[in-house]
């Protein structure tokens, strides 16, 4: 794959199984996380065998409280006394005992239940908190041009979706894996006490989940795609509707309003079906399971070969076995519900994680050492070509030309001729198809593409201003206490913010709002300048920054340009003349290709775009 060539699927792929999506999350996962599951997988059968444990007792507690004389003839009673532990003779004083036993018992058990819920929930929490941070480092390491062609709906979307690896995914697997282990403990339990009956009862109830499962899964697995769908465009309808609200005030909601309207209902309709189908197993399987335990009783009835205090404790056992393995069982069916409906989402997250992945292990085997990169003489450019993924033509071809140190210089041409690709070229964003950029003669390859781009300052058309302070927003990406503020009130002042920064109640220390809105426009686009000016740059790219500007604050812009001018290497992207008559040359760009260059007055004598 070329340079800066990205992967048109971005992430996307059909949903996995069960068993597939919980190996691919185990690859992801650290050391220590594995340490956790593992100490969980050991301790499972540990605490499953005393929760059987405390349940046989509590059966057989049950069974001596009813009748004490048998219990006492009993052959537990006597197996009991035989290992040496002495049982009293008054049964009044057996039933306290037995009772205070309990319940210390059922309290021990309960606390062992609650610390391995607690960790269970502590590891599904961890690792959504570890994939989010995955997720949001890979996005940020993806090359710039993948993020062109992204959506940043349907990236905040799937974010947000980390949540479903741990608890749909991750916190559902342990406990559905928990209550098989319990399951299956009881189970040897009640087959050692009543072998036909257990079998009985045990074949039933399995056949019963397989078939309501065979036949809910395919459904459940067609309404959570669709879940899926309907989520993640409400979300961009949404998204593009309160980004776009002061058009939608001014121009009305219209189809974008309906469209979202329209999924909402749809939606509503899917979730009910699908939270309909999640339920539906674990009502069938608690019916079935009371039906299978009622015909177990009948039938050890009307046997009639076994005493009435011998029914009376297997049906004890039964019962009390019931108590907790049809929670269980309607547990594991309801977790695994659960998983199934998680799985489209949780399919998105991991298919992203894995292209990430995949583009860290290119960058591994195609990284260099890192390399200085020093700018003292001249930025030159030779044969820079450059193609856009999916496009046949080239955005750029056959581009050549040299900026000298404390240059200005202005990119001109229409809309569309590829000035703003020359800059992100320029800037490091992008890697050229064809041909290459020379810094001090040195090429700008990977290994000090990283270094040069500290040494840029990047105005845009419409910057991205945060909803934070106005010294965290120039400062931007500096924690809140290494902020220098000498330096931001030093950066106002050089971008004719002064009196901007004297009518805000708290200085810089106001918050400007989200995407700027306490500002005018013109304001904002002196705080973007003020932003490169933090950084202390040796290039400053400025990209359309004046073409949306009234005539007194593209001036302002202008009087700040030309205060740098000779200070800093600065490139101008305009389509129209105003903005670079005073640079010291021009670029005419047109259809991808440098039509003309040379010095300003030259270029402008014969251009023919926009003025």
């Amino acid at each position: 794959m070329a340079a800066g060539a990205i992967d048109p699927a971005g992430g996307a792929r059909p949903p996995l199984r069960l068993f597939e999506a919980q190996r691919a999350v185990l690859s992801f996962l650290v050391p220590r996380h594995r340490k956790w599951l593992l100490a969980l997988g050991v301790t499972m059968p540990l605490l499953a065998a005393f929760e059987t444990a405390v349940l046989g007792f509590l059966a057989l507690y049950v069974s001596a409280v009813a009748n004490p004389e048998a219990f006492a003839a009993s052959g537990i009673a006597a197996r009991i006394r035989g290992a040496g532990i002495p049982l009293p003779e008054d049964h009044r004083t057996l039933i306290l005992s037995l009772s205070a036993l309990v319940v210390a018992c059922v309290l021990v058990k309960n606390a062992c239940v609650s610390l391995f819920s607690y960790g269970i929930t502590k590891i599904a929490e961890s690792i959504s908190a570890y994939f989010g941070t995955r997720f949001l480092q890979g996005v940020i390491a993806m090359p710039y041009e993948w993020h062109i062609a992204r959506n940043s709906s349907d990236l905040a979307t799937t974010l947000c979706w980390r949540e479903l690896i741990g608890a749909g995914l991750v916190r559902n697997s342990l406990q559905i894996l928990s209550d098989l282990v319990l399951i299956a403990f009881l189970s040897l339990m009640l087959i050692a006490v009543r072998p036909v009956v257990s079998l009985a009862v045990l074949a039933a109830a399995g056949a019963s989940g397989f078939l309501i499962f065979r036949w809910i899964g395919p459904r459940l697995d067609r309404k959570s795609n669709a879940y899926r769908s309907h989520v993640a465009s409400i979300n961009r309808e949404a998204l593009q509707i309160l980004g776009g609200i002061k058009e939608i005030k001014l121009f009305g909601a219209g189809a974008r309003l309906r469209s979202a309207v329209g999924r909402m209902l749809d939606l509503s309709t899917v979730q009910a079906k699908r939270n309909l189908l999640v339920r539906m197993p674990r009502d069938l399987l608690e019916f079935l399971g009371i039906a299978v335990l009622a015909g177990a009783v009948a039938g050890m009835t009307l046997q009639g070969d076994a005493s009435s205090a011998g029914i009376a404790g297997t049906v004890t056992l039964l019962a009390v076995t019931a108590w907790r393995v049809l929670p269980a069982v309607t547990r594991v069916a309801n977790t695994l519900s659960e998983s199934r409906v998680a799985l489209p989402m949780v399919s998105q997250v991991i298919g992203h994680l894995e292209r990430f992945r995949e583009e860290e292990r290119r960058a591994a085997v195609r990284a260099e050492p890192s390399l200085p990169v020093r700018f003292t003489k001249r930025i030159r450019v030779e044969g820079l070509s450059f193609t856009y993924a999916g496009r046949a033509a080239p955005a750029l071809a056959g581009i050549d030309f040299s900026i000298a140190k404390g240059e200005t210089v202005g990119l001109v041409g229409p809309s569309g001729a590829g000035k703003s690709t020359l800059a992100d070229l320029l800037s490091g964003l992008l890697a050229p198809t064809e041909g290459r950029i020379l810094i001090d003669e040195t090429p700008l390859t990977d290994a000090g593409r990283a270094e040069w781009m500290r040494m840029i300052g990047y105005v845009s058309q419409a910057p991205f201003l945060a909803d934070d302070t106005l010294a965290a927003n120039i400062a931007f990406g500096e924690p809140e206490d290494r902020i220098d503020r000498e330096l931001v009130e030093a950066c106002c002042d050089q971008a004719h913010l002064g009196e901007v920064v004297a009518s805000l109640p708290r200085g810089i220390d106001s918050t400007i709002g989200e995407r700027g809105v306490g500002l005018s426009g013109g304001q904002r686009q002196r705080v973007a300048i003020a932003r490169a000016l933090y950084r202390r740059p040796q290039v400053i790219i400025l990209d359309e920054a004046t073409s949306a500007l009234d005539a007194a604050s593209e001036a302002m812009i202008r009087d700040t340009i030309s205060s740098l001018h000779g200070a800093v290497t600065m490139i101008i992207i305009s389509h129209g003349l105003g903005t670079v008559r005073a640079c010291d040359t021009l670029l005419w760009i047109e259809n991808g290709r440098l039509r003309m260059a040379g010095d300003a007055p030259l270029v402008m004598r014969s251009y023919t775009g926009p003025a």
